[in-house]
Parts: structure tokens; C-alpha cells; sequence
């Protein structure tokens, strides 16, 4: 073992570690969430919010974060934002509102929306040289969240989370992973060629509710394992150690990662073959354009409020579901 391979496997235990022991694991939420009461409900205000109507109210299911998934990733795309900013974004707020204090947010799709868009406000100004200021933000949100209400909210999800926002994503143990992998078994280019493939799949997983409380080190390894059975042609020698040393480097159950694997398979699959949405036809048709939105570089500004109409895509278009909720 060279010096380089042990550097790559103490950085990727010190990733698993961080993981596992400190602060970044996310979960079930939707399975506990608390019960509405008028204490619950009056601690979910801020004091910069409007005041919710009933169906604000509604509690927060799994396709209010997969709309508010989708205004992130329109956002980041216009931005030129690497998708990792989003998945930290996510990281964020699901690891907010699995904590005692984010929880109740859980119980108004409006301030939870307000959370989404805080945490990639966020994500954003500390892993993004192109930034937004809150004024941004609140115009974004064509007017629904104000300036003081993003900061406070920022606040309140920094302090929830013990300010840890750098959490191993799963593209980083992608990569790391990959280059544990000596050049002698796995050329450069194919090496790339993995990486991307494995890519679009973990990008789809990690925006998914049902997945959000796997392990980023896990969903790479099964990500990387379903590239490798699908695009590597070979006897299956390589897949095989590939699938032993990596297990042991991460100590991970055989079991867990080929469930894992299954699981991932079977929704992508699903995914192909489905047009998944849980925006009606008529919204779709509003939502998800950019018009003349302005991404500056250099700026602290984003896009200037009178520019912004292109972007549907937060409260008060993109989040309305199929059963017309406010999310």
C-alpha cells in the first residue's frame, strides 16, 4: 500500500466518521412528526413570517421537499451552481427539521418552504463564488418571504444544526473511492467515464425523500456498484474485489449495500419509464422557466426582483400540489 492509498482511505474513514458520529445523519422526519397543537403551531411562526392560513397548515409530506428539490436544482442550473451545493442544501434542512427545534416547521409547508430556500441561500454562500444576499432570496420567492424572515430562519437552521454545514456528499465518496482504485485496474478514462455515469443516479437518489436517511457513503458505493455491473465489461473478477475492498474500507454490510443497490435499480427504472410529478399540468406549464432571470458573477446579487418573473419555481407557483396545498 502506498503512501497515496493510505492518505485516500484515512480521508474516506474520517468522511464515514463525520457521517456517522458527528451531526450529519438525517432522520425518518415525516414518520415522527410532532402533534399539532396551538403551542406547536404558534413556535413554528417567526417573528418576520406572515401569519399562516389553514392551508399552510398542512403538514409537510414528501412532495413538498421534492418541489422545493426541483425550484433548488432549476436555480442551480440557471447559476451554473455545481449540484453539490444542492445536496448540501438538502443535507441542511433535512438535518434541520429532524431536530427538536426545526421539527414544528415540519407543520406549515410555509415556513418549511421558507427553510428550503434559507438552505440553499446558505449552501450557496459558502460553497459558491456566484452569491445571493437575503434581498435576493426574498425576491426569488416573488415577495412571500421577506429579507428579516430568510435571516432570522438562516439563524435559527445554523443554530439547530450546530453551524455543521460541510457534510461529506455522496459525489466526494464517489471520487474518493474511485481513486483507491490503482490506474493498473481501472484506466483514467474509464475511471471518468464511471464517475459520470454514476453521476445522474446519485443526483436523482439524493432528491428523493425516501432515500435522505441512507448514508452519503452509502448510496456512492451502490451507485458505483450499479455503474460497474452495468457499463464494465469484464468476468466479473473486478466487481467482485472491487465490492470486497471497498466494503471493508467503508464497513459496511454486504446485505445493506445490495438492498441498497436494488432499491436504486428499481426506482430508476421507475423513473424512466414514468413521468413522476406531483405538480398538476396546468402549474407545470407556469413553472420552471427562467425568462430573463440575471445570475451575476462576482455579485452578491443573483437576480434583480424586476427580472425575476421567469422564475416560477418557489411559493407561489412550483409549490402548489396536485391537490391545490401550498407547499
Amino acid at each position: 500500500m502506498n503512501f497515496n492509498t493510505e492518505q485516500i482511505i484515512r480521508t474516506i474513514k474520517a468522511m464515514r466518521k463525520q457521517e456517522e458520529n458527528n451531526g450529519y445523519s438525517v432522520s425518518d422526519y415525516l414518520a415522527e412528526l410532532p402533534i399539532m397543537t396551538e403551542d406547536t403551531t404558534a413556535a413554528a411562526g417567526t417573528n418576520n413570517t406572515t401569519t399562516t392560513n389553514n392551508d399552510n397548515n398542512t403538514p409537510v409530506d414528501a412532495s413538498c421537499r421534492f418541489v422545493m428539490v426541483k425550484w433548488a436544482n432549476t436555480v442551480s442550473d440557471y447559476c451554473n451552481y455545481s449540484k453539490e451545493t444542492v445536496a448540501i442544501a438538502l443535507s441542511c434542512l433535512d438535518r434541520f427539521v429532524s431536530t427538536k427545534s426545526g421539527q414544528h416547521i415540519l407543520l406549515d409547508r410555509h415556513l418549511f418552504q421558507l427553510a428550503a430556500m434559507t438552505a440553499l441561500y446558505t449552501s450557496v454562500k459558502i460553497n459558491e463564488e456566484e452569491v445571493m444576499d437575503p434581498d435576493t432570496v426574498s425576491a426569488l420567492s416573488r415577495g412571500v418571504h421577506s429579507k428579516d424572515a430568510i435571516i432570522e430562519m438562516e439563524s435559527k437552521m445554523l443554530t439547530a444544526i450546530q453551524w455543521k454545514v460541510h457534510p461529506p456528499t455522496s459525489m466526494s465518496f464517489v471520487r474518493m473511492i474511485l481513486d483507491l482504485v490503482s490506474s493498473d485496474y481501472l484506466s483514467d478514462s474509464v475511471r471518468e467515464v464511471i464517475i459520470e455515469k454514476t453521476r445522474p443516479d446519485v443526483e436523482t437518489i439524493i432528491n428523493e425523500y425516501d432515500f435522505c436517511t441512507y448514508n452519503a457513503s452509502l448510496i456512492a458505493f451502490a451507485c458505483i456498484l450499479n455503474t460497474i455491473e452495468e457499463n464494465i465489461m469484464d468476468d466479473g473478477t473486478f466487481y467482485d474485489k472491487f465490492e470486497t475492498i471497498i466494503g471493508n474500507v467503508l464497513d459496511v454490510e454486504p446485505c445493506c449495500v445490495q438492498d441498497l443497490r436494488f432499491e436504486i435499480q428499481e426506482f430508476i427504472l421507475d423513473s424512466n419509464n414514468t413521468k413522476c410529478s406531483v405538480i398538476d399540468a396546468d402549474t407545470a406549464n407556469k413553472t420552471m422557466t427562467l425568462n430573463n432571470t440575471s445570475c451575476t458573477a462576482g455579485s452578491s446579487t443573483v437576480a434583480k426582483e424586476s427580472s425575476i418573473n421567469g422564475i416560477h419555481s418557489s411559493p407561489r407557483a412550483v409549490t402548489t400540489t396536485a391537490n391545490g396545498v401550498l407547499c
